[in-house]
């Protein structure tokens, strides 16, 4: 299934903003692309759900033909950690090719900040800091043997997702 043969992801959301820019933002989605866009950001998007091989090409070449080396990188702020691990990953294949790279973190609001005691306060200091230093890969897996009882799990999974922060 498909919306249209002509629709594609061969794009960066905002690309033409490399243009001007001497420094870009790169953020993890179009909606917080939008969101900083609007707020007069030079910032641009993968329009696919990750940033992947081809993307980083296509913003390595366009930041070539403008001459742009210096981005940021701005991806969720999670509990999860998936965002601040892509974030470093992305940063650190753009510094391959030769960016000057700074990796930026949204500030936890109160509803995160909440959340994310919640999870403390139920695993408690030790398995809370455990998890934040593990492997965001491993995170579930960590959370599934501190918690073995599913509704208890599903209830602190639920608490890691609203710990979640984004641009948007």
């Amino acid at each position: 299934h498909y919306v249209s043969k002509s629709v594609t992801n061969d794009h960066l959301y905002n690309e033409q903003v490399m243009r001007s820019a001497e420094s870009i933002v790169v953020a993890e989605g179009v909606a917080d692309a939008v969101a900083l866009s609007s707020l007069g950001v030079p910032v641009v998007s993968p329009v696919t759900i990750s940033f992947n091989a081809v993307d980083l090409e296509r913003l390595n070449r366009k930041s070539q033909e403008f001459g742009l080396r210096r981005a940021e990188i701005l991806f969720d702020n999670e509990l999860s950690g998936s965002g601040n691990y892509a974030a470093r990953r992305v940063g650190l294949k753009l510094v391959e090719r030769g960016f000057v790279v700074k990796i930026l973190t949204l500030p936890l609001g109160p509803t995160q900040l909440a959340a994310r005691s919640e999870v403390v306060s139920f695993l408690g200091d030790d398995v809370f800091r455990d998890l934040e230093r593990s492997d965001p890969l491993q995170r579930k897996k960590l959370i599934a043997e501190a918690v073995p009882d599913d509704s208890k799990r599903a209830w602190v999974m639920s608490q890691v997702q609203a710990s979640k922060i984004d641009a948007a």
